[in-house]
């Protein structure tokens, strides 16, 4: 006979397994079969690491040499291990190296936003500078051609005493040009022809300050000066003279003008 209970051989006669300690019946023992023996596949599995969990880490310690070329793998491999961990019951093990991943995947991120961005910001900002700069010195040659034609257009009036003598009046019609409000100014520029910009007054184009100073009465000679309106506007301020060469001096915005036609002249030509 067989215990039913551990499998043990039962000598005839014993109502007691010897080995637990089973009581049995003689009939039963005897149309008892023995248990099924206990295959691997009953054995429950010891749990494992996962290995997106390791490649996390690897990659994760890897994007501080390589960025975000193992960063971002890193930080996809990190969640979807922790994903597959938390949905094995105890069968995965490697939350800490999936954290650990997603952790230096993260940082190698915000590292290369940031190193992107040092390199990117300084340089959008001196592109506009540069545009800025480009923009007033146009502005200038617009400004000294309309100082050339009014000179020749009304020769007893000599050159523009002001910015506004250039634009349109206060009415803003240029039906009928005069000597004092010439009309020179295309409607790009018009709003440095208006009448609020008399001698000496700055006025505002873009990004920059404009001013036009007669020398003499009636003008001679004139100053024209260019300068940004802020330091992050521009570094250059400029200035011409009947000479029409533009001129121009590296520096902080100009609180005030040239005040002589020898003081534009000690700038460098453009």
């Amino acid at each position: 006979m067989v215990c039913p209970q551990c499998g043990t051989e039962i000598p005839s006669g014993l109502q007691l397994c010897p080995q637990c300690g089973t009581a049995f019946s003689t009939n039963a023992a005897a149309g008892s079969t023995p248990p099924r023996a206990a295959t691997g596949g009953d054995l429950p599995l010891a749990p494992h690491t996962d290995g997106k969990a390791i490649a996390s880490l690897i990659l994760g310690l890897v994007s501080f040499i390589l960025s975000v070329l193992t960063g971002i793998p890193a930080i996809v491999l990190g969640h979807t291990s922790l994903s597959e961990i938390r949905r094995s019951n105890g069968r995965l093990r490697g939350r800490g190296m999936a954290f650990a991943g997603l952790a230096a995947g993260y940082v190698s991120l915000v590292l290369f936003v940031l190193i992107l961005a040092a390199i990117i910001i300084p340089n959008v900002a001196r592109a506009r500078m540069d545009a800025n700069q480009s923009a007033a010195a146009v502005t200038m040659r617009v400004l000294i051609q309309a100082q050339a034609t009014y000179a020749a257009n009304y020769p007893e009036s000599g050159f523009a005493a002001g910015l506004a003598t250039l634009g349109p009046g206060p009415d803003g019609s240029c039906t009928r040009p005069t000597a004092a409000h010439a009309c020179l100014l295309d409607k790009e520029y018009k709003v440095l022809g208006s009448s609020v910009c008399t001698p000496g007054i700055w006025c505002t184009k873009d990004a920059y300050r404009f001013t036009l100073v007669p020398v003499g009465s009636p003008a001679t000679d004139y100053i024209l000066t260019a300068t940004p309106l802020t330091e992050n506007s521009g570094r250059r301020s400029y200035c011409a003279t009947a000479s029409a060469i533009i001129r121009s001096i590296y520096g902080d915005p100009l609180s005030a003008p040239p005040t002589t036609v020898q003081e534009c002249e000690s700038w460098s030509q453009i």
